[in-house]
């Protein structure tokens, strides 16, 4: 709980933590949201997986789909993860750059100089926030004119050469949805959480029902499409959780197990180790079915409930 004191009453406020919050124009809100109705998914899977229904083809429909559920939210949470990482210090313009983006159409992006993909530039190093600003650029890549006719002035898009203000607070750093910082330990966790939950994105795919044949009979396709590429996703998400809490650590071995963000990182390792179990154990799902239940199912609920935690510690960790 944070006490504020009110300079105008004399008297303190106090102000409780938020449990849940709503910040659209916030992609760090994005990215814990996802990850966190992904867990819910995964939740859902590890529960009829552990404890299946008299229906087994209702059954299967449900732990399939729902994985592919979980899969692509990890998938989309990701990406965005690296994008808010890419754009560290501007989480907020994320609204702001969407809208613009949707009503360019796309149609202005491009590939910027260094690495990265800029979102709306008009060469010239400042944002076009307006339609008539990117139409104006259009105009200009057809024949050198905006779209009122006239020469462009100064470069800018406006003819009268006045040089609009940046609305979005960026200051001056423009936004990109692609990006590398290999430097930044932050970036090389969400990097590979992304490689992880692609090739994890592939076993969920594979494995909604009929995708694959019976798998007692074809265990070879299940074995590289289904198990394998579920081991080796969760390395990924064993090394990343691993990496975001060397961020939060002044030194290798101090651990920080009050910081907020070392214990997202600390669950997502635990998430991790219960889907690189459930993977493991799926290699032996037959002849031995007992390691299917009380090995893959298992790791399943457990490791989804973790992950569930450290995404809603990462949601609880941003709106306050």
């Amino acid at each position: 709980m944070q006490i504020h004191e009110d300079p105008n009453k004399h008297k303190v406020v106090r102000q409780w933590p938020r449990l849940w919050g709503w910040e659209f124009s916030n992609i760090s809100w994005w990215v814990a949201q996802l990850f966190t109705w992904g867990s819910v998914a995964w939740c859902i899977n590890g529960w009829y997986a552990l404890f299946p229904l008299e229906d087994e083809a209702r059954n299967t429909r449900i732990v399939g789909w729902s994985a592919l559920v979980g899969g692509t939210l990890f998938e989309v949470g990701a990406y965005c993860m690296v994008v808010e990482a890419v754009n560290r210090g501007n989480a907020v313009r994320f609204g702001y750059e969407v809208k613009n983006l949707l009503e360019s159409g796309l149609t202005h992006f491009h590939l910027a100089r260094g690495s990265g993909y800029y979102s709306h530039s008009n060469g010239s190093g400042r944002e076009m926030e307006t339609v008539e600003d990117r139409r104006a650029v259009l105009d200009k890549d057809k024949g050198g004119k905006t779209g009122s006719g006239k020469p462009f002035a100064n470069g800018a898009g406006n003819s009268d050469g006045a040089t609009k203000k940046d609305t979005s607070g960026s200051g001056g750093q423009r936004w990109r949805w692609w990006g590398t910082r290999w430097n930044n330990l932050g970036y090389l966790a969400s990097f590979v959480t992304m490689i992880g939950a692609t090739i994890f994105w592939v076993s969920t795919i594979v494995g909604v029902p009929g995708v694959l044949p019976d798998e007692s009979v074809h265990y070879v396709e299940w074995d590289i499409l289904f198990w394998l590429t579920q081991v080796l996703g969760s390395c990924c998400f064993i090394a990343a959780a691993i990496l975001f809490m060397l961020e939060t650590q002044s030194s290798w071995w101090r651990i920080q197990p009050l910081n907020l963000g070392w214990q997202v990182g600390f669950w997502n390792l635990i998430g991790g180790l219960g889907f690189w179990l459930s993977g493991f154990f799926g290699f032996w799902a037959y002849p031995a079915g007992t390691h299917q239940k009380w090995g893959t199912a298992l790791s399943t609920f457990w490791g989804a409930w973790a992950f569930l935690l450290g995404s809603y510690i990462q949601l609880f960790e941003m709106l306050n």
